[in-house]
């Protein structure tokens, strides 16, 4: 039965509203394509001058549309020409960071840049950050990038996780996409220790078990989708996950008590989402506003009147 189900028309059209507002809150704010791209062309012509590589594109969740608000990075894959590299530079990633760090501290001299695990992050004065992720070539749209702790190389293919985000949203009837946004922004507004490609992949996986009959009674409405996310969420976050590499992409919650602090968290959602529906279904539609505003902040809006 859907969470919406037994309450009137106006009622549904009243709780209907906060959630088009909450997923509008949730969108970055629009910027010109012009002073986007400027960010990150200056950044790739400057490299190509100085590095030689076979190609570069963006990746991450600005490019997959699932980046949320404020708008404050970007993720740049660059596939570097293997040929002048010696075999044993390659071994490890280290003396490929080397030389990207030194080009890109001469590039931006007032900008913090560090190796990041699998990344060069550029942090600039204004905010904006910056990551450079270097991969090499080792078959057609495949490639080897640096493992989290930017020791060893492992497969990747960010084109094929596009694809696969892609191909899940339209399962999803386009509600993915913004399901994964509300979950980053919860993530944020509570501090969760869990990493943006993690959601997307816990997102999904929380309906891998459903068939599509399920999966369109699910998403019927965004309290339940959000409620089944996170209960799932809670059994599904001390499995191993696997990207679409069959690499394991949680390994960092390993650290210290990193899952149990996101499992609890997760808990606490799945016990306020479902207390908020509750309120939903006896008609206390202010008190369920209540509830989701005190789960997602300031990113839900409050009670009218």
């Amino acid at each position: 039965e859907s969470a919406c189900d037994s309450i009137g028309l106006n009622r549904l059209k009243f709780w209907r509203l906060p959630f088009v507002e909450f997923q509008r809150n949730c969108e970055p704010r629009p910027v010109s394509e012009d002073n986007f791209a400027s960010k990150h062309l200056y950044l790739r012509q400057t490299l190509s001058k100085k590095i030689n590589f076979i190609d570069d594109y963006l990746i991450g969740s600005y490019i997959k549309n699932t980046q949320i608000k404020p708008r404050t990075d970007i993720d740049i894959f660059v596939v570097l020409h293997s040929t002048y590299w010696t075999e044993q530079e390659l071994n490890t990633p280290r003396k490929v960071f080397i030389l990207l760090l030194r080009s890109l501290r001469n590039t931006y001299p007032n900008s913090k840049i560090r190796s990041d695990g699998q990344a060069i992050t550029i942090q600039q004065s204004n905010g904006f950050k910056i990551d450079v992720i270097p991969a090499f070539e080792t078959a057609s749209d495949s490639y080897i990038i640096p493992n989290q702790r930017g020791q060893t190389w492992i497969p990747c293919n960010p084109k094929i996780h596009i694809k696969y985000l892609t191909d899940w949203n339209q399962a999803l009837n386009g509600k993915l996409k913004p399901l994964i946004k509300m979950v980053k922004c919860w993530s944020k507004v509570n501090e969760v220790p869990i990493k943006s490609f993690h959601i997307e992949l816990l997102v999904i996986d929380t309906f891998k078990s459903l068939n599509a009959e399920a999966i369109k009674e699910v998403c019927s409405n965004y309290p339940r989708a959000l409620t089944h996310i996170f209960q799932q969420g809670c059994l599904l976050i001390d499995n191993p996950f696997y990207d679409e590499m069959n690499e394991r992409v949680d390994g960092y919650l390993d650290k210290g008590n990193l899952r149990t602090v996101v499992w609890k968290k997760l808990q606490t959602a799945a016990e306020y989402s479902t207390r908020a529906i509750h309120f939903q279904k006896s008609g206390k539609e202010r008190f369920a506003i209540g509830v989701w505003r005190g789960l997602f902040k300031f990113y839900f809006p409050k009670a009218s009147g």
